[in-house]
Order: structure tokens, then sequence, then C-alpha cells
């Protein structure tokens, strides 16, 4: 029965150091870590850091390619369908653009205020 338990015990181990190594983390670490303290720890552990920062950022913005790929393969004809709620139905003409001076992010030339960060584009003196 010790030896079940003990093979248990390294496999769940492993588990938890593929796991850390999934979320970005040293896997080995986590591996030692769940063999002194226990697996349960060392999962509890993994769960309460969640994923190292730069892979969640490079996840997210691959889902946000993702979607805005598939949002344009599937328009209809006159561009006023989508299959995601949040793609905008007007396609933003990157010549017809200006970058906020508050946030950097791409707006239409026309816009009097910024759509990401709400400031007021007309006096464009960011330090204020």
């Amino acid at each position: 029965m010790g030896f079940i338990a003990g093979l248990t015990w390294f496999i769940l181990c492993i588990v938890v150091g593929v796991s850390a190594s999934n979320r970005g983390r040293f896997g080995f670490g986590y591996f030692l870590l769940s063999l002194f303290l226990s697996p349960l720890a060392g999962i509890i552990i993994i769960l309460l850091l969640g994923e190292n920062k730069n892979m969640r950022k490079d996840r997210l913005e691959e889902e946000a390619e993702i979607r805005e790929s598939v949002a344009l393969r599937y328009k209809d004809d006159n561009y006023t369908k989508t299959v995601f709620k949040n793609v905008t139905n007007d396609l933003l003409d990157y010549s017809q653009t200006k970058k906020c001076p508050f946030c950097a992010e791409e707006i239409k030339f026309e816009a009097i205020l910024c759509r990401f960060c709400g400031k007021d584009i007309v006096n464009e003196n960011p330090l204020s």
C-alpha cells in the first residue's frame, strides 16, 4: 500500500510541475516544492499566483487577433452583421486615423473625443 501511495504522490507532483510550466512558471521548482510539502499545497500556490504576466499578455493578444480575423471573415457583404458583438461595424481605414495623444490608441481623424480614454482631443496637450 505504501508503494501505491508514494507513486500517486510522485505523479501528482509531476502534474503540479506541468501545470506550473503551462502557466509560465518554473515547473521543476514547483515539482520540488510539491514533492517536499504536498501536491495539494503546490496546486493551491499555482492557482493563487495564476499565469505569468507576460504569458497572459501574449495569450490575450493572440485571442484578440483570432477574434478579429474570424469576425472579418464572417461579415456579410454589407458589413452590418458580425459573429462577435464587440467588433465595430465600420472598418477603420488607417490612412484616415491618428493616435490619441493621451492613450496612443488609433482613432478616427475627425474625432474630438477619444473612444478609448474619453479625453477631449481638441486640446492636444497630454500633460494637462
